[in-house]
């Protein structure tokens, strides 16, 4: 049996909008980013490897 299931079916409706408005964000600034996603990089990007 096939399922065929949309975004909108798969994805809370907050994160839809809040991904629409980040594709609208106009500043390449990573720090801007982050504090416009409400991103804490001590805690969230603790270990990540961002050398790439």
């Amino acid at each position: 049996m096939k399922i065929d299931r949309s975004a909108s079916d798969l994805i809370a409706p907050e994160a839809l909008e809040l991904a629409n408005r980040f594709l609208a964000y106009e500043s390449t600034n990573f720090s801007d980013q982050l504090a416009f996603l409400k991103i804490d990089p001590s805690r969230e990007l603790r270990h990540a490897d961002l050398s790439f």
